[in-house]
């Protein structure tokens, strides 16, 4: 019985990312990085766009991370 373990950087550690997962904390962080990128605010319709989900579900999504506190709304309710 092998017990050796792969290195970073070999296909072991590759095919640990496609396993498992959870795919709505995937499509969390895929909404703060299009948020992060934007450098400052976006609307709803860009963050859908730019995160590749529709609409509703980003702004699901954005509502817990305004509860969490992650994600502001600003006062022409672009979200920051």
């Amino acid at each position: 019985m092998s017990t050796s373990k792969s290195a970073p950087g070999d296909s072991g550690e590759a095919a640990g990312l496609e396993r498992g997962g959870v795919q709505s904390v995937e499509i969390g962080m895929k909404i703060l990085k299009v948020l992060a990128d934007a450098g400052g605010s976006e609307n709803l319709g860009k963050i859908a766009t730019s995160a590749g989900v529709p609409p509703a579900k980003a702004h699901r999504y954005l509502v817990s991370l305004m509860r969490s506190g992650f994600v502001e709304r600003d006062s022409k309710n672009r979200y920051v």
